[in-house]
């Protein structure tokens, strides 16, 4: 998972030099950084599904694991929820 992503605490995060035009909902916003620095902030929603395991909207299909969580074991709970 991307540094920037932990940090926010959100599902994707990206630095770039232009903001895209995105279709649909959005929010955005000026921010102070430091004393003198300034960044724009774009909020979306999130274009993939929310993954059961870890509540991110990571996830390809809906239902079913991201990308991420299919590489960790599951437990023995886990299992018997998915019978």
């Amino acid at each position: 998972m991307d540094d920037l992503q932990v940090m926010l605490q959100v599902s994707s995060a990206k630095l770039v030099e232009e903001l895209p035009e995105v279709e649909g909902w959005k929010f955005t916003g000026d921010c102070k950084v430091g004393r003198s620095g300034k960044v724009i902030v774009m909020i979306v929603k999130a274009a993939k599904h929310k993954c059961p395991r870890c509540w991110t909207y990571a996830a390809e299909v809906e239902g079913e694991l991201c990308a991420r969580c299919e590489h960790v074991p599951r437990t023995e709970f886990e299992e018997t929820q998915a019978e």
